[in-house]
């Protein structure tokens, strides 16, 4: 297949991938939609509902606890016997026949149903330590979401600015291409009619050997860069799917730091930590409860009332020591989770300060690569009038084509380090 060919073919694939892509423009917003809804996402929450779940049972301790026991028995033995007392009272007693005694083995049935509340009445700060300890779980989980949510964000938009650069660079090398083609045919042209010397063919073929060498390194890139894409987007990915590429003129789209974000779950999980050592010394405190029983019992076609009320004080003596030292490692903990929070808030604020000189650098150079594409331009169309006067010999001319697309992509790469600074990774190159 002669270049001439090849670069016909590359520009047809260019015009079928960019004439549907105002039908099936998949833009930034919808591609943080999908990876807000991913697996990771779906863990987190799981992980928040379950830190809130511990929550609830943390708090269940002030709370009384109700039971309905009911139970029916059939066993021999213990016979109902009317007695009689000595003011004339009947009184029913349980009494046994012995194993050698008729009627030993007759079966007596036995039956109850009792209601028991038992409730904390004080626990000396036990309960409420449990609490706060699930309170900064909940609160850590909740950081953790979001740490997960500013990393998918951050990714989702790092590969959507790869897959727009990309795209655009694909336009500006068959943009390049197309150019120099016609101008390579122009040539072609001028040598069949005789008015230039057949030297210029080389010189033009040289050209279009290096334009679709571009053209296909950016077709891969492209191909890459859509393949990151895809894999956020799902099934909201179509083959006719293209970048927006307002995106790369649209004011920069900041991400929220993860650094920051683990910061504050490690801060939350000290905090809880410190809670449950504090809760495990408070574990070993006297603990004051009341406890009530109301119901009946039954043996045959009998029915006796049962109620109960008391209250119990329980006093550790000694536990080993095991108490004190589960309290001692969950505090060094907290002193851990504490001074590795610190560390992240430092280098999220480092973080930061880096963007924004990033960001300033970027702004800067997108503002030279401007004036250096404008420049470019009125080069080539200097060399363009230099050669159609003889002036300037065809290299010359295609050097300032070559020049031309040079500039254009530094103003992309520019634009894409302006874009990238704030979402914490470079622009692609």
């Amino acid at each position: 297949m002669s270049m001439m060919s090849r670069l016909s073919l590359i520009g047809i694939f260019v015009t079928m991938v960019a004439a549907p892509a105002r039908a099936a423009v998949l833009t930034l917003a919808e591609v943080e939609r999908c990876v807000v809804a991913n697996d990771a996402a779906s863990a987190s929450k799981a992980e928040t509902e379950a830190a809130a779940a511990d929550l609830e049972a943390a708090g269940s301790g002030r709370r009384p606890v109700i039971t309905l026991n009911t139970d029916a028995s059939l066993a021999p033995g213990g016979h109902l016997v009317d007695v009689t007392s000595a003011d004339g009272q009947h009184f029913l007693v349980q009494g046994s026949h012995t194993i050698r005694q008729s009627g030993a083995f007759d079966p007596v049935v036995r039956f109850g149903s009792v209601a028991s509340v038992q409730a904390t009445l004080f626990d000396f700060g036990r309960t409420a330590s449990h609490i706060r300890a699930a309170e900064h779980r909940l609160r850590s989980s909740h950081s953790d979401a979001e740490a997960i949510r500013a990393e998918n964000l951050r990714a989702a938009r790092e590969a959507y600015l790869a897959w727009t650069v990309a795209y655009a660079r694909l336009d500006i090398a068959e943009r390049h291409a197309r150019a120099v083609h016609a101008q390579a045919q122009a040539i072609r042209g001028s040598i069949a009619e005789g008015t230039s010397p057949p030297g210029k063919e080389n010189a033009a073929r040289e050209a279009e050997a290096t334009v679709e060498i571009e053209t296909l390194d950016a077709t891969g890139d492209l191909e890459r860069a859509a393949i990151a894409v895809r894999h956020i987007v799902g099934a909201s990915w179509t083959p006719l799917s293209t970048p927006d590429l307002t995106f790369l003129d649209a004011p920069a789209v900041g991400s929220s730091s993860r650094t920051s974000f683990d910061a504050m779950a490690l801060d939350e999980q000290a905090a809880a930590s410190s809670a449950l050592a504090e809760s495990l010394v408070r574990d070993h405190a006297p603990l004051f409860t009341a406890s009530g029983d109301l119901g009946v019992r039954g043996q045959d076609d009998s029915v006796f009332p049962v109620y109960r009320v008391g209250v119990v004080l329980t006093v550790p003596i000694w536990d080993g020591g095991l108490g004190s030292a589960q309290a001692r490692a969950a505090q060094a903990r907290s002193d851990q989770l504490r001074a590795e929070a610190r560390s992240l808030l430092k280098a999220s604020r480092d973080a930061r300060e880096r963007t924004a000189a990033e960001l300033a650098r970027a702004t800067a150079r997108l503002d030279a690569a401007r004036r250096l594409q404008r420049l470019a331009q009125d080069d080539l169309d200097q060399a363009r009038e230099r050669y159609r006067l003889g002036a300037a010999d065809l290299r010359a001319l295609f050097d300032a084509y070559e020049r031309l697309a040079r500039a254009e992509d530094r103003e992309l790469s520019a634009k894409a380090d302006c874009i990238g600074a704030p979402i914490g990774s470079p622009g692609p190159r």
